[in-house]
This record gives C-alpha cells, structure tokens and sequence, in this order.
C-alpha cells in the first residue's frame, strides 16, 4: 500500500466515524420524542381499572419457608399530607399484636415524613402465619384504607432472624412472660 493512500484512508474513517454520532445523535433523538409521544398517550378508563387490580391485587411477599425464628420487615410510603394517618395505622397494628403471644418484640419506626418501616418477630414460621389471621396481621386487609394512604403497597419481606440480643429492649431488662 502506497504512503499516499493514509491520509486518504484516515479523512475516509474519520467521515465514517462523524457520520455515525451524527446517526446515533438523530436516532436518540427520535427514540426521545417516541417516547414523549408514547409517555403523554391517555389510557382509557378500562385501562386505569385494569392497572389498578395488577397493581393492588398480589401483595409483594418476598423470602422464605426454613425452619427458625423468622421476621416480617415492612416498608410502607405514605401520600403527602397522609403521613398522621398512616402514624395511626401503625398504632392499630401495635394494639393488635399486644394479643398476639406469638409476636414480638414487634416496632413500629418513622425514617423521615412519609417513609414508615414494621420489624416484628416470631419464634417460628407457624407464629409468622399465624399473625398473618391475627388482629395485627388483619389490618392489612384494610385495602380501601391503604390504597388511600399509601403511594404504592407496603412492601414486605419475609426473613429468617440469625442472631439477636433478647435480654434488653430500649435499655431495660426484659423478662419473658410465662402463662
């Protein structure tokens, strides 16, 4: 190949490398303005409808089924100008797991305004079901409630509890309960 074919060669590759961001350039902006047009497109009502139930209908459960002392850790985000009554379900929940032997130590956490969290314990996977027919357990079936508080449905997690601390609880000595 002759010397005085290089420069030819390299304007040649540096035309084929600014025709290409000049193509990727078009491109993604044409991907950008599909998606515009798709992102401002008005479902009908049936369709809103549709998205609700698929939204609501399958309560996100996540982890396991080994043998153990298990958990419950649940995030719940509320609507703006919700956060008090989303505070008040928390306190039902709370008097209803004061029923429940098989549940504890059970709390109830606020991580800023409208981010809330539940971290409640059991001695074993039957405790955690059981809970789920219990008074505290059963008011998440307040759907219409919920729905009306929260930005999307509380997410919860199964979990197996490894190690722990159970002689103190804020400081004080606990004592088991015998009945």
């Amino acid at each position: 190949m002759s010397l005085l074919l290089i420069p030819h060669l390299l304007a040649l590759l540096c035309a084929a490398y600014i025709t290409a961001i000049v193509i990727c350039t078009v491109l993604s902006y044409l991907m950008r303005i599909m998606g515009i047009l798709i992102n401002h497109w008005e479902p009908t009502e049936e369709e809103l409808r549709r998205r609700e139930r698929a939204y609501w209908e399958d309560f996100p459960w996540t982890g396991d089924e080994t043998l153990g002392r298990k958990a419950y850790f649940v995030t719940l985000v509320a609507k703006l100008g919700k956060e008090e009554a989303l505070q008040a379900f928390l306190k039902d929940v709370n008097r209803g797991v004061d029923d429940e032997p098989l549940t504890g130590p059970w709390f109830g956490f606020r991580f800023n305004k409208s981010t809330f969290f539940i971290f409640e314990t059991f001695p074993h996977t039957d405790g955690r079901e059981a809970h789920n027919v219990r008074p505290g357990g059963l008011n998440f079936m307040r759907a219409d409630e919920l729905k009306n508080m929260l930005v999307h449905p509380a997410q919860s997690y199964k979990m197996d509890v490894l190690h722990g601390k159970y002689g103190v609880i804020m400081g004080q000595p606990v004592t088991p309960v015998v009945k």
